[in-house]
């Protein structure tokens, strides 16, 4: 059967020129049968000799628009989802920045989050326990959070929380709360779990996304500097105990 043929049976109900050769002319199309009402992707591909020069004949594949959509849904979740972790990337962050960027979204909170340590146990059990490790924060912080909340792996060791809608007050409680759920779930007994992590609330618009991320890390430091100060006290408590 000719291209031709096999699109009588369709009624077309749009095409894109750009997938119009000049000199080839309609490559792909969608269609969609009159009787059932089923919608297809029609794409046109050259199969080539061995020598990729000249042309032995054309194939005619056909995808159901709903495998379409669950291809690019898939190709959505590798883009943006980080596979460790399944929450959000860096890049998706970029996107989600122009859609927060309103006034509905106020106060906007912002948590940044830094996994106490991780380096040490790397380094002391392998990074195989150390993205256990990470995993294990990560649940710690979406078992914490709304559905409307959005959660980004923005580092190795550093999650960025967004909030819609959220006060300075009720972030902090969260932080608590995602706090000691890590330093509560253990890993077996290889070590004790801790994260530190800085709030900074945006109230007013326009918001500046950048410097409430720098205001989040600054505060995200000085409880770092905290726990590492406890920790410190911890040890010498116990080898004055030995």
């Amino acid at each position: 059967h000719s291209k031709q043929d096999i699109i009588n049976y369709f009624t077309v109900i749009d095409f894109s020129k750009d997938h119009i050769h000049p000199e080839k002319g309609l490559n792909t199309v969608l269609l969609q049968k009159e009787d059932t009402g089923e919608v297809y992707y029609l794409q046109e591909n050259e199969i080539l000799k061995k020598n990729l020069r000249t042309i032995r004949g054309k194939v005619l594949i056909f995808y159901t628009l709903q495998s379409m959509q669950d291809f690019f849904s898939s190709l959505k979740e590798k883009a943006f989802v980080d596979p460790l972790c399944s929450v959000y990337n860096r890049h998706y962050l970029e996107i989600q920045k122009l859609k927060l960027a309103v006034k509905e979204s106020l106060p906007l909170s912002f948590l940044l989050c830094d996994i106490d340590g991780l380096k040490t146990v790397n380094d002391t059990f392998g990074h195989i326990i150390g993205d256990e490790y990470i995993v294990l924060c990560s649940k710690a912080i979406q078992s914490s959070v709304r559905e409307t909340d959005l959660i980004f792996r923005i580092g190795g060791d550093e999650f960025l929380i967004l909030l819609p809608k959220t006060t300075l007050e009720k972030s902090l409680s969260i932080a608590e709360i995602i706090t000691e759920k890590v330093r509560n779930g253990h890993l077996g007994q290889h070590y004790t779990t801790s994260i530190s992590i800085g709030c900074s609330t945006a109230t007013s618009f326009p918001i500046d996304f950048e410097n409430h991320m720098i205001i989040a890390d600054k505060n995200m430091y000085i409880v770092k500097t905290r726990h590492h100060e406890m920790a410190l006290a911890h040890t010498r408590t116990e080898h004055k105990k030995v």
